[in-house]
């Protein structure tokens, strides 16, 4: 793990922290880079080429603490600041979720102690299973509540032996729910060509090849939503942009 210092244009200073592994599958002449903190990790290079985007949106989640059959898919809810809804874990868990433009001079941090109240209140807009929900939220520690941000490392993603995957390359906002997968498809892509046998710098290119496009449609599909939660006034079709990246994350690797 390497962890670092890093101090936002406003002056704020977060520590950022990235893995860096050798899975057991990957040849011994390979290294990994795994989340976010990739910057001036890359060998070789005092600053690796990075492009970060943070608007003043926050994303907040919270485990729905009852059972709730009805909720057995991801529903989604526009509201005048962003979109609430559900999204399934299991059978019987699944998280209450939220999606905001922050409140004019309010921070896109907030401090863990009465964050319980804060999302119920975030979430009084919204009716049907949301407003039952958000009632039961009422312990602090079980609210998650982080600045979004989109993360596109320009191609490629690797040097010589190192790789960067995941959020490390392409961190995406959660308005398409793709961000897991996609660091999942990166490691099954990977495993794939790595297994062809063929000397690393080929895997890497071939790994690319299959990914960036991929990665860089949801990154950007994701940040248009984005966009237009922060401005109705854009010329951008959240719903059908949406559906575009659906579209794209079901399409065979």
């Amino acid at each position: 793990m390497a962890c670092s210092k890093v101090v936002a244009p406003s002056g704020t200073a977060r520590k950022s922290c990235t893995s860096i592994d050798r899975p057991a599958w990957a040849p011994p002449e390979m290294m990994l880079i795994i989340g976010r903190g990739s910057r001036g990790v890359v060998p070789g290079s005092a600053t690796a080429s990075y492009s970060g985007r943070r608007r003043a949106s926050a994303a907040a989640r919270a485990v729905a603490p009852e059972r709730a059959p009805e909720l057995d898919r991801l529903w989604t809810y526009r509201g005048s600041r962003g979109t609430a809804g559900f999204c399934p874990l299991g059978p019987d868990l699944r998280y209450i979720l939220a999606i905001e433009k922050v409140p004019d001079g309010q921070p896109v941090r907030l401090p863990r102690e009465g964050l319980a109240a804060r999302y119920r209140e975030r979430l009084a807009e919204y009716g049907g299973p949301v407003a039952e929900y958000r009632e039961l939220i009422v312990n602090d520690d079980d609210v998650v509540y982080r600045p979004v941000e989109n993360v596109l490392l320009p191609a490629p993603w690797y040097r010589d032996r190192v790789v960067m995957i995941g959020d490390a390359a392409h961190g995406t906002s959660p308005h398409c729910g793709q961000g897991g997968a996609q660091a999942i498809e990166d490691g099954i892509v990977l495993a794939e060509e790595i297994a062809r046998n063929l000397p690393v710098s080929e895997v890497l290119a071939n790994f690319m090849q299959r990914r960036y496009d991929r990665c860089r449609m949801i990154v950007e599909g994701s940040e248009a939503i984005g966009r237009w939660e922060q401005d109705h006034t854009v010329d951008i079709d959240p719903d059908a942009v949406s559906f575009q990246v659906t579209m794209a994350a079901m399409a065979p690797l």
